[in-house]
């Protein structure tokens, strides 16, 4: 008998920790953990058991996330998972993407510093599609990183209505006090699990209130 294996790749940096799957079968919750490919640089997991239209995702820690880069869902109650098919092609339909940060434009060559007032960090992301595009559904992944480790990975549903080429959504990362650390972050854009942007800036100060 001859089993079919499915394999995912993340297109995640190495900085973070506890990265797994987790998936449904038979109404039970399956945990699988990830690993970290060095030469072909990106996380890695194969699953022997799971099943076309399984629910899955994807979890650090408490943080759970979609698979980047399948843009197939389904919501059961108050959780929203990937639904596994047949693999997609990634193609990179991405042409820019202009980024600003607590209203500060990012540009070339320059990290900006952030003095954070409220409890969280805005981005603003301005995406210019290939218009020659047929891939309409997209997921927007932003990997938070802190200066030791990858903080949060969070996502956003995209639908690029047909013939629109221009784009902009404004993802807010809601704040953690024990975990937002001064110093240089980094965070890492990906759209359908292509990186299309990276990012710096140095977190000054915290003055807002909880």
């Amino acid at each position: 008998m001859v089993v079919k294996i499915a394999s995912f790749e993340l297109n995640i940096s190495s900085k973070i920790k506890n990265l797994s799957i987790c998936y449904l079968k038979e109404k039970k919750l399956f945990t699988k953990e990830c690993f970290y490919n060095i030469e072909k640089k990106h996380w890695e997991v194969h699953v022997d058991d799971i099943s076309i239209n399984s629910l899955y995702f994807f979890k650090k820690n408490d943080n759970y996330f979609l698979d980047p880069n399948n843009p197939a869902l389904k919501t059961e109650g108050n959780m929203c998972y990937s639904v596994y098919g047949d693999k997609i092609k990634i193609e990179k339909e991405i042409i820019s993407v202009n980024c600003s940060i607590n209203n500060k434009i990012i540009l070339h060559h320059s990290i900006p510093t952030v003095f954070l007032n409220e409890s969280f960090i805005s981005l603003k992301l301005d995406m210019i599609f290939n218009k020659y595009s047929y891939k309409n559904s997209h997921i927007i992944t932003i990997e938070w990183i802190g200066p030791k480790e990858t903080y949060y990975i969070m996502d956003n549903y995209l639908e690029v209505p047909k013939g629109e080429t221009k784009i902009s959504v404004n993802p807010h990362l809601k704040i953690d006090p024990s975990t937002m650390k001064l110093g240089i972050w980094n965070a890492r854009i990906l759209i359908s699990n292509v990186l299309v942007k990276e990012l710096e800036f140095k977190l000054s100060s915290t003055t807002y209130s909880t």
